[in-house]
Order: C-alpha cells, then structure tokens, then sequence
C-alpha cells in the first residue's frame, strides 16, 4: 500500500495501516529529532507526539500539497522547535539558522580579515 492509501485508513481508525506508518517513518523522524534534540529522551517523547499528530490528524493531511515524509518531518521540527524553546535550551549546531548562514556566505572577507 502506499502512504495515501494507509493514511487513507489511518483516517478510518485501521490500527494496522497505523503501525505499519509507524515502522515505516519512525527511523527517519527519530534521526531528525535527535539531530535537533540533541537526546534519546527527548526524542523519544517527541516521536510519540508525531506519530500521536499522525493518529489524530491523518485526515488533514493533503497528499496533493506535500509528501507524507514532508509532512511528518515537518511536525517534527515544528514540536521540537517548540520543545527548545519551552525548556530553554537553544538550537544545535547542526541546526544553525538558514537566514545567518547565507548572510556569512554573502560577505565576502580576505584571508587577512580572517586570520586578525
């Protein structure tokens, strides 16, 4: 089946279709959440409230807007975002700001500017 259709069933209340989304997806989102959490525990907790969104929420999803890996991977940053921010703690590097990252790769600077 594909992610249309068990999401499809998802909608319906089909447990199966569930838990096979589940073995799908959740290798893919525990890596994201952990690139961003920075911890087991953390990602644990988050992975059950994406795949509890993707229980919940199966018949809002929009297959014509974005892939179900998008869509996932986008509750994912969405509630880790929210996560660092509840508790505190700031972004990991690998999740260095995309607007700060551009801006130095647009200023140029000469090897002398960069050595002082």
């Amino acid at each position: 089946m594909t992610d249309e259709e068990l999401m499809l069933a998802v909608s319906k209340g089909d447990q199966s279709a569930y838990q096979t989304l589940v073995s799908q997806h959740l290798n893919a989102i525990s890596h994201y959440a952990f690139r961003l959490l920075g911890n087991r525990k953390d990602t644990e907790d988050i992975c059950q409230e994406v795949f509890l969104k993707l229980w919940t929420n199966a018949s809002k999803w929009q297959p014509e807007k974005a892939k179900l890996t998008t869509w996932l991977h986008r509750i994912t940053h969405n509630l880790c975002i929210d996560y660092l921010r509840k508790h505190g703690r700031t972004q990991t590097s690998d999740t260095l700001d995309i607007g700060a990252a551009e801006h130095l790769l647009e200023t140029p600077q000469s090897d002398e500017q960069n050595q002082s």
